[in-house]
């Protein structure tokens, strides 16, 4: 079958090799939102601890801005849809492979992929970055998705890992359904950049 050359002119994307990675396409214009982020309250002891939006927004401004060095977690929540959090993950993966050109990215969903079938993929080497996409507390087939993503982060504990899920609070789904710790961000809303 031939496609046609308009179709095909629609598909440009600034990095193509996120889109080969299996991003989906949809999201690969995020990199042009502002995004803002939401408080959370977390149980510590017998008392709340709070990761304000400010806090978050320092967060993501370092995760963009800089180069990464050493391998963490961030967990991205937004719900009840995974508009927010995928666009925010694209965000964050456009920034960092700006600041980080030699980095290979990977994405996967936890609902399709398990770490053997990423190694059949990859071989011997391991991303510098790799998204597990596909995680959602609301989603009937969460138990197989969340043990695959367990497996992932398992295998993958070198990598810079992103997680975007459809929760309510990340902090709490990493910390209790992945059993994890590292970065949150939970997302409030998006404008798009006004271009001038």
């Amino acid at each position: 079958m031939k496609v046609p050359k308009a179709f095909i002119g629609t598909l440009k994307v600034s990095k193509p090799s996120l889109l080969k990675g299996g991003f989906p396409y949809v999201f690969h214009d995020a990199y042009k939102y502002q995004f803002s982020f939401k408080a959370l309250h977390v149980s510590k002891g017998n008392g709340l601890m709070s990761v304000t939006a400010t806090k978050q927004e320092a967060l993501y401004k370092k995760l963009t801005t800089t180069v990464i060095e050493k391998p963490v977690i961030v967990g991205i929540g937004s719900y009840p849809a995974d508009k927010g959090c995928m666009v925010l993950a694209s965000n964050l993966l456009y920034n960092i492979k700006e600041n980080n050109e030699t980095f290979e990215i990977f994405t996967v969903s936890a609902l399709l992929t398990t770490p053997e079938k990423v190694s059949q993929q990859l071989g011997d080497t391991a991303p510098e970055v790799l998204c597990i996409t596909g995680l959602s507390e609301d989603d009937s087939m969460f138990s197989y998705s969340i043990e695959n993503a367990r497996a992932l982060i398992s295998a993958y504990r070198n990598s810079l890992l992103i997680i975007p899920v459809v929760t309510q609070n990340i902090v709490d789904f990493l910390k209790c359904k992945l059993h994890v710790t590292g970065l949150y961000m939970q997302f409030s809303n998006l404008k798009k950049v006004e271009e001038l």
